[in-house]
C-alpha cells in the first residue's frame, strides 16, 4: 500500500480503513527510506514524512497511543531534514559575496520557499490558488511573516506541521 493512497484515503474517505498493519507497514518503509544513511534529497523525504505524519492523525485502526509515538518520531526525522536544509543553504550562500538586499531577504526567502512549497504539496493541494484552489500562501520577507489565506482546518493541519518542525 503506498503512501499516496493511504494519503487518498485519509482525504477522501474510505471504503475500508487501511488495517493497523497497513500503518505499521507504510511507517516502516517511510521510516527506513528516510533514514539518515539513505540521504534522500529533502525535496523527496520532507513530503514523505508530512504526508503520513498528517495521514497518521485519521488512522482510527491504530491505538492513540502508537499513533502518537509514531508521529513523534516523524516529527524528529522533519526537524533532522530541516537542519539538512539549512546546512546545506548555509553552505551555498558562505561561497557567494552577500549584498544587503540578499542579507535581509535572501536566505530567508530560499526558506520560505521551500516551506510553501512542502505545505502546497502536502497539505490540503487542490485547495491552493497555485492548484486551481482558493487558498492562497505569500512570504514577506522584510518583515518575515507567512501569510496564508484557508479553510480553519487546513490552517491546523499547517500550524501541526509548523510545530512539527519548530521542535
Amino acid at each position: 500500500m503506498s503512501l499516496a493512497f493511504l494519503f487518498a484515503i485519509t482525504l477522501i474517505g474510505p471504503q475500508s480503513s487501511p488495517s493497523a498493519d497497513d500503518w505499521r507497514h507504510e511507517y516502516q518503509q517511510t521510516m527506513l527510506a528516510t533514514i539518515e544513511r539513505a540521504r534522500l534529497p529533502a525535496a523527496v523525504a520532507v513530503p514523505q514524512l508530512a504526508e503520513l505524519y498528517v495521514s497518521l492523525e485519521a488512522a482510527e485502526t491504530l491505538p492513540r497511543v502508537e499513533r502518537t509515538r509514531m508521529r513523534r518520531s516523524l516529527e524528529g526525522r522533519l526537524v533532522k531534514q530541516l537542519e539538512h536544509l539549512v546546512r546545506d543553504q548555509r553552505k551555498r550562500d558562505s561561497g557567494r559575496p552577500r549584498g544587503a538586499d540578499q542579507q535581509l531577504a535572501g536566505g530567508a526567502a530560499v526558506g520560505a520557499q521551500q516551506l510553501i512549497e512542502l505545505i502546497i504539496n502536502t497539505i490540503a493541494p487542490d485547495s491552493w490558488r497555485q492548484n486551481g484552489g482558493q487558498g492562497s500562501i505569500s512570504f514577506y520577507p522584510y518583515n518575515p511573516a507567512l501569510v496564508i489565506r484557508q479553510t480553519s482546518e487546513t490552517h491546523e493541519q499547517v500550524g501541526e506541521l509548523l510545530r512539527a518542525l519548530a521542535h
